[in-house]
């Protein structure tokens, strides 16, 4: 199974932290989090799109920065107006840097608010509710209006598993993928519908939502035209690890 280093979509991989307890606990939280979104999916046979999530986790950053970084900008300038005696030189090039940083952020929330007016909500219906290792896992992607009339859609499926590196001194998150499937390609049906069927190999790692850090199976779609980008995540019922029986 190949394993390479991939970017995390719920929590950016290359956060540097010296306190590897603190990243631990919210590492957890995480987990947790995974947890109860995949026992919905097991529940509804259905997964919504993770990016999703990530927009409101980039609205939730911005707006608590931003409840910072207004007020403060407002004070400074104010300040500078009034030729203060203070020299503020240093503290605007404190400010610069997070505001440089709430730009960021907002520049991904118009992106993502963009990406899900243009694309709808999209959604991945399952057959199975839980689909054992060395089974055929068998998706339905519903798109939106966009992916009708047959239009190519292109998805594979892998395993996702998060672990600490070491760098130096530090600690950051970084995750791996312990299995990708080769990349299939089918045609929306008229009602922009596509299915998919994956094999789940038997040695292949199980969902795991009990540690720190999560083993977990999503499939990815995608869809590229001129203007009409489109990728989505979805968390997929691979059979998960019996907390009862450790």
């Amino acid at each position: 199974m190949n394993e390479s280093p991939r970017k995390l979509h719920i929590e950016p991989r290359g956060q540097y932290v010296s306190f590897l307890s603190k990243l631990a606990r919210r590492r957890e939280a995480g987990s947790e989090r995974l947890r109860a979104q995949f026992q919905n999916v097991v529940e509804r046979g259905e997964s919504p799109d993770r990016r999703v999530e990530l927009l409101g986790r980039y609205t939730t950053r911005f707006l608590s920065l931003a409840l910072f970084m207004v007020p403060t900008n407002i004070a400074v300038g104010y300040w500078e107006i009034q030729r203060a005696v203070i020299d503020l030189w240093l503290l605007w090039i404190f400010l610069v840097l997070f505001d440089v940083i709430l730009l960021s952020y907002a520049i991904g929330i118009a992106r993502l608010t963009l990406e899900r007016i243009r694309n709808g909500s999209a959604r991945m219906r399952f057959r199975n509710k839980t689909v054992r290792r060395g089974a055929t896992l068998e998706a339905a992607f519903y798109g939106s209006r966009r992916f009708k009339d047959r239009t190519t859609i292109y998805a594979y499926l892998r395993c996702i598993e998060e672990r600490f590196v070491r760098s130096g001194r530090t600690q950051h998150l970084a995750c791996f993928e312990r299995f990708k499937s080769e990349k299939q390609a089918a045609l929306a049906n008229t009602e922009g519908v596509t299915t998919f069927r994956f094999d789940v190999p038997a040695d292949a790692p199980a969902s795991n939502f009990a540690g720190v850090l999560p083993t977990y199976w999503e499939v990815v779609t995608t869809y590229e035209a001129t203007g009409r980008n489109y990728e989505g995540v979805f968390l997929a019922p691979v059979e998960a690890v019996d907390e009862r029986a450790r």
